[in-house]
């Protein structure tokens, strides 16, 4: 469809046309907020509906150093990465794995950290899914709320409505973060954060909240990301159609 096709471009277009955090939509609202647990953080809101939001120093140099050395006890799985036609297919140039939080003390901290600064509760069964790319690694632009015809009556979890990922470590050149539809790029940066919604305001599916992981082209890129499902955020107030 011609809408594909001008997002697949704008999509290339941001990718390579920024180098540092860009968008469209929103300049300059930045604020310094204190979780709960007494976290500072340095957010910058790139969107506001849907939500997309950039967290300065999420982990501290301390905290990357000591997360990397958990990861590199653990053995990495191929990877899915989806291709320019919406489908997902094995690839060679990404390796994943996914640690729950009951098997690793570094990552349920880490975990706890993205659900005190996302405001989102976690699942029952929480895991954070880490990902590896090299040179040529890319995920094309897709969407990741499930639709009514997707979702299984019996799946407990429903619907993805939100995401954070934080960038490991620094990428050569290329590897960033990029949302076609609202014209935002996110550089890689090693401890920055992005937190994106699925869904609007409203609780419903955000067509907007389309994204992709740009492609890598020298050194390699490593993220960590983990996603929040519906039946799980009971403490959001539904709001009524005007």
């Amino acid at each position: 469809a011609l809408k594909d096709i001008r997002n697949w471009l704008t999509y290339k277009n941001l990718c390579t046309g920024y180098k540092v955090t860009h968008s469209k939509n929103v300049n300059g609202i930045c604020k310094t907020m204190v979780t709960p647990s007494l976290r500072v953080a340095k957010v910058e809101v790139l969107n506001e509906d849907p939500l997309v939001e950039v967290y300065e120093d999420f982990l501290s140099p301390k905290e990357l150093d000591e997360f990397s050395s958990e990861l590199s006890t653990y053995t990495f799985e191929p990877g899915l990465a989806s291709n320019e036609d919406g489908t997902n297919d094995n690839v060679t140039f990404k390796m994943q794995k996914d640690i729950y939080n009951v098997d690793n003390k570094v990552v349920d901290e880490i975990q706890k950290i993205f659900d005190d600064l996302t405001g989102l509760l976690p699942d029952v069964e929480d895991y954070t899914q880490v990902i590896k790319y090299r040179p040529g690694g890319q995920f094309s632009p897709h969407l990741d709320f499930y639709t009514e015809d997707q979702l299984d009556p019996d799946d407990e979890l429903g619907n993805r409505v939100g995401h954070a990922m934080i960038f490991l470590q620094d990428v050569e050149l290329g590897g960033g973060f990029a949302m076609p539809e609202l014209g935002i790029y996110v550089s890689p940066s090693p401890g920055r954060m992005v937190h994106w919604r699925n869904v609007d305001i409203n609780g419903e599916n955000a067509p907007l909240s389309l994204h992709g992981g740009c492609r890598v082209y020298s050194g390699n890129k490593q993220v960590a990301i983990k996603d929040y499902h519906q039946p799980f955020q009971k403490h959001w107030v539904c709001r009524e159609q005007v």
